[in-house]
């Protein structure tokens, strides 16, 4: 058998190392359907990184996180353990052509015409937010990030040719050991909730690009507005 080369350590690091680098989803450079719904000013940052030589001072922070982590795993273990006759998984389909931007694109977790499925492993002060907020408004997909998020996914496939009728989150309490815990949101595909989103990502494309970053709006509940001390 062969001797470990490093200290206990040196080996500690190198697993860490390993633990945190960037796997092909922290890579993605262009704008995702997960990001276009979110607040503006993240969403125009965003955009913002396509003219360093009108935004020199802004850079890409470093998107690793034991979340989202985490979330990689369980995306990778369900798309080799899940097995359902005709589900296509993790496929990648363009969504929008920005002008000026570039193509945008976004992998689906799960299609199985004409259903659309997405996983989202969360912690527990979201998913209580996500039940309030299907009790206030059932059938119509917590959070309005990840409702354009799915409506967009939808668009893509409809644009393939496939018939869409449902999208849906499949959410996975990250805190939990009942599977009764897992939470099923599905509301109908609307394209017109894709369509304004896309709408609406053009204007904050055309502020980015006339150098009017910062006079994009922050939304109130916004998570990584309110960790940055020098936002307003």
């Amino acid at each position: 058998m062969g001797e470990c080369p490093l200290n206990v350590k040196q080996l500690d690091k190198l697993i860490l190392s390993q633990i945190t680098k960037q796997s092909d989803r922290d890579k993605q450079k262009n704008i995702g359907p997960s990001e276009i719904g979110g607040c503006p000013i993240c969403v125009g940052e965003k955009l913002a990184l396509k003219l360093p030589d009108l935004y020199p001072d802004l850079y890409e922070e470093d998107s690793f996180g034991l979340a989202s982590w985490i979330g990689t795993g369980v995306h990778g273990h369900l798309e080799e353990t899940v097995e359902i006759d005709g589900a296509i998984k993790e496929q990648k389909n363009f969504i929008y052509h920005l002008e000026g931007y570039g193509d945008i694109k976004g992998s689906t977790d799960f299609f199985l015409e004409p259903h659309l499925k997405d996983w989202k492993v969360i912690g527990k002060y979201s998913l209580d937010k996500m039940k309030m907020a299907w009790k206030t408004e059932p059938n119509k997909i917590p959070t309005q990030t990840y409702r354009v998020q799915q409506m967009l996914y939808g668009k893509g496939w409809a644009d393939l040719g496939y018939k869409v009728e449902t999208v849906g989150l499949v959410v996975i309490p990250k805190l939990s050991n009942d599977p009764d815990d897992i939470r099923f949101y599905t509301e109908r595909y609307n394209p017109e909730v894709a369509t304004r989103a896309l709408d609406r990502l053009e204007k904050i494309w055309k502020y980015v690009q006339d150098g009017r970053l910062e006079e994009l709006p922050s939304d109130a509940d916004c998570y990584r507005c309110t960790r940055v001390l020098f936002r307003a």
